[in-house]
């Protein structure tokens, strides 16, 4: 059974490994590369976990039956008064080993839940590559919407992807 958290600052070397694993495997996937997360130490991630949490934004983990952090993903609430009804949903991930099982899902379901709680949060919104026709289908299914494309917007190398922004309303 995959259980659910919210990440703290005792979970930061474990997510910093599986940051820099998914950067890894999906380079095309995330605006961030491998280079600039190796260089993290696992208390400026614990900083970042703490800080998160003191902005109104979470960092989801997924745990398996041995206590293994194999899934992540992250709200960031926007600032200003003109932005604060969004949060952006960012950098969902689970590792090869634990997908097909609906930890993904279950993952997104519960950032949405908890968004739901957030005084004055009225959306979410996502970027997708669209390389990842699975997580846009993923995401279509839990009620998010395309809003278009966005052009060459990851270089990898000399490859450029685009990027599927998304969104969905936290009050229906």
């Amino acid at each position: 059974m995959t259980r659910i958290d919210v990440l703290g600052p005792r979970d930061a070397r474990a997510l910093n490994r599986l940051t820099q694993r998914a950067l890894r495997e999906h380079p095309t996937a995330f605006t961030t590369d491998v280079a600039a997360v190796a260089r993290r130490r696992d208390d400026e991630v614990a900083a970042h976990l703490r800080e998160l949490r003191r902005g109104r934004g979470f960092r989801l983990g997924a745990f398996d039956d041995a206590g293994n952090l194999v899934g992540t993903v992250r709200l960031n609430p926007r600032s200003g008064s003109r932005l604060a009804h969004s949060a952006d949903l960012i950098f969902l991930y689970v590792c090869a080993e634990a997908q097909n099982r609906g930890i993904g899902r279950a993952l997104i379901q519960r950032a949405i839940e908890l968004a739901r709680e957030i005084d004055g949060l009225r959306q979410l919104e996502l970027s997708v590559s669209s390389d990842s026709p699975a997580a846009r289908h993923l995401y279509e299914s839990l009620g998010f919407r395309a809003t278009g494309v966005l052009k060459r917007q990851i270089r990898v190398d000399d490859d450029y992807h685009d990027l599927v922004p998304m969104w969905r309303s936290l009050e229906d």
